[in-house]
């Protein structure tokens, strides 16, 4: 028995319709796919490894996904709709050698500029960072917060 299949253009049409949906909601939420770091335990991303996606913040490092990573990241990437800020104490504190950075020791100092305060050491969207050790924040990573952009 040859049946000839029927065309029916509300059915194509509804077919067509939720396609498209799928593939805007599917789009709309790669922004938020992008929105992730790597954290290497050893410079030149090499060494354990772990993604961890934003936006978070994260006060201790002592349990991520079941794993300390607390003064472990030596090298990192960053997601083209991230922002990560490290910070070398928990709770995303000063630590006490660096109170140069305060804004009432910098005027004591002589320093005027308060856009000098830097309380973490932050890196933009899709950067790669071969070894922190650059910046002197060689493994001392013990709170970190990630921002999601556009």
């Amino acid at each position: 028995m040859n049946r000839i299949r029927g065309f029916y253009p509300h059915t194509r049409l509804s077919q067509l319709f939720a396609i498209i949906l799928i593939w805007l909601m599917a789009y709309s939420s790669a922004s938020g796919r992008m929105c992730w770091v790597d954290l290497y335990e050893y410079p030149q991303y090499i060494g354990a490894h772990i993604r961890i996606s934003g936006p978070v913040q994260l006060p201790h490092l002592n349990d991520v996904h079941g794993v300390n990573w607390e003064d472990r990241i030596d090298s990192l990437v960053v997601g083209k709709g991230a922002r990560i800020t490290l910070y070398d104490q928990i709770e995303f504190q000063l630590s006490n050698d660096d109170v140069y950075l305060d804004p009432i020791h910098m005027r004591g100092l002589g320093m005027a500029n308060d856009s000098l305060q830097q309380p973490g050491l932050t890196f933009g969207a899709a950067e790669q960072v071969e070894h922190l050790g650059v910046w002197d924040f060689h493994k001392k990573t013990k709170s970190l917060t990630i921002d999601c952009v556009k």
